[in-house]
C-alpha cells in the first residue's frame, strides 16, 4: 500500500488535494501511476460550478465528495496475478480520475502504442464516448444533427459521423 494524491470537489466550486491509501492490485488488476490526465470543461466544469437544477440526471449523478476525471495516461508500477496483458512499465491510458496512482481492471487499460505521447493519447476518452453517442444515435455521414453543448464531446460529435453501414460493420 502506497499514499497518493487525488483532486476531490467537496461542494459547489469547493476542490481539494487530498491524500489517500492506495490498495494492492487484485488478481486481474495494475496499478498505475498517473503522470498525466485531462480535465474535460464540459462535464467538470459542470460538476465544479453545480450548474444543473436539483432533481434532474446531474443533480442524481453528483455528490459530495466527487471524484472527478476519466482520463489518465500513465505507467504501470505492479500488476495482479492473473494480468496476461501488460507488464511493470508500460505506458498506458485508462479512464481514471485526477490522481496520482490508480488501480484499475486490466480491461480498463490500454498500451500507449511508440510515438504517441501521453497527452496525446489522453483523447481517447472523449473519442470513445464520441463515438458510442454517434452509434447510439445512428447518424451518418450527410445527416443533420443538432449538437446541444460545445465542449470537448459536442466538438467532437459535430464531426464524427458513424460510416454508412449498420452497427457491427465497422
Amino acid at each position: 500500500m502506497s499514499t497518493a494524491q487525488r483532486f476531490v470537489f467537496t461542494g459547489k466550486s469547493q476542490v481539494e488535494l487530498e491524500k489517500f491509501t492506495v490498495g494492492v492490485p487484485g488478481p486481474e488488476e495494475i496499478a498505475v501511476d498517473v503522470i498525466t490526465s485531462m480535465v474535460s470543461s464540459g462535464t467538470e466544469g459542470i460538476v465544479f460550478e453545480r450548474k444543473f437544477s436539483a432533481g434532474n440526471h446531474w443533480d442524481n449523478w453528483v455528490k459530495y465528495p466527487f471524484y472527478p476525471g476519466y482520463s489518465a495516461a500513465g505507467v504501470i508500477s505492479a500488476v495482479g496475478g492473473k494480468v496476461t496483458k501488460l507488464k511493470v512499465g508500460d505506458r498506458v491510458i485508462t479512464r481514471a480520475g485526477h490522481a496520482s496512482q490508480a488501480i484499475v481492471g486490466q480491461n480498463n487499460c490500454f498500451l500507449i502504442p511508440e510515438g504517441i505521447t501521453m497527452e496525446d493519447a489522453l483523447w481517447f476518452a472523449f473519442a470513445k464516448i464520441t463515438a458510442m453517442g454517434a452509434r447510439v444515435a445512428q447518424y451518418r455521414l450527410g445527416d443533420n444533427v443538432a449538437v446541444v453543448g460545445a465542449g470537448l464531446i459536442g466538438q467532437f460529435s459535430a464531426r464524427w459521423p458513424m460510416p454508412p453501414g449498420p452497427p457491427g460493420s465497422w
